[in-house]
């Protein structure tokens, strides 16, 4: 995965068409659970009738493994055939500092902030999916799983597809605008619901920039870990003080707008200082 970072897996530019190809080998890779399904089947019934078993965790257990592997292979087998067979000449590395980190932290913060105290008000209203509620529900009986799930294998695994393959791809044919709608249009459409699509897609566009403007997908990584994770705990709780105050629309309408300016303040922090990438080696810019 670092090497995503300084271009030396060079991928290949891709058109629209191949970006929503890509979207649909990723949608269509859970057939490949089939075979998980029946190893679990055939194990359950042996061992059903010869041990006292909690079949339900011992079933959990096969069918998240089994999940691990296939994306570990998909992401594998995606990058092979979307890196180019050309020679990457050796540029000078960048290591990212700290900075783009804490200021990472700082934007998704906000963005949650924002996010739940205008448009995700509406939002809420949006009936989800029962089977997808009933999912999640069931995933978070294991908090252990569900954490590294959630907050770790979803982060790396959906990085490296919408933003290291497919918005990198896209920003070889396309300018950087175009391949951060795309790739992020296509990350909404795989949550497979309108609740979680609307997040996702805005969510999609500010990984999208973080990443175009560091050139790092463990900076994208990261901010979908914080996104999944930390982010929505902490906005949570404050959305839901700021409702249960006496003039929760006043409030909700300051610190909306508080988070908008803060936002734009990170945003110009981040056009100063992105990671240029040039034909000789890799630069921070540090526009005055």
């Amino acid at each position: 995965m670092g090497k995503l970072d300084i271009d030396k897996i060079k991928i290949r530019e891709i058109g629209i068409l191949g970006a929503i190809w890509i979207f649909i080998l990723h949608i269509f890779s859970d057939f490949l659970m089939i075979p998980v399904y029946i190893v679990e089947k055939i194990f359950l019934y042996i061992t059903k009738s010869m041990f006292a078993l909690d079949t339900a965790s011992i079933s959990f257990f096969i069918e998240s493994t089994g999940s691990l592997i296939i994306k570990f292979i998909m992401v594998k087998w995606l990058l092979k055939m979307y890196s180019t067979k050309e020679e990457v000449e050796e540029r000078k590395n960048i290591n990212i500092s700290k900075s783009y980190y804490g200021y990472t932290i700082i934007i998704i913060l906000l963005f949650r902030i924002i996010f739940d105290n205008s448009l995700g008000f509406f939002v809420d209203q949006i009936p989800i999916n029962e089977g997808i509620e009933e999912a999640f529900n069931e995933l978070f009986k294991y908090p252990i799983i569900a954490i590294i799930s959630v907050c770790i294998v979803a982060p790396i695994y959906e990085e490296i597809i919408y933003r290291g393959i497919i918005l990198k791809g896209l920003s070889k044919k396309y300018n950087d605008k175009v391949a951060i709608i795309v790739s992020a249009l296509l990350f909404a459409i795989m949550h497979m619901n309108l609740q979680q699509g609307i997040n996702a897609f805005l969510l999609g566009i500010v990984m999208g920039y973080l990443y175009t403007k560091t050139k790092s997908l463990y900076v994208s990584i990261f901010a979908h870990f914080i996104n999944n994770g930390i982010g929505i705990i902490v906005s949570s709780i404050l959305t839901e003080s700021i409702k249960l105050s006496h003039n929760a629309v006043l409030v909700q309408s300051i610190v909306t707008v508080a988070g908008v300016i803060l936002m734009y303040k990170i945003i110009m922090w981040f056009r100063k200082n992105e990671i240029i990438l040039d034909e000789e080696y890799l630069f921070e810019s540090s526009k005055s």
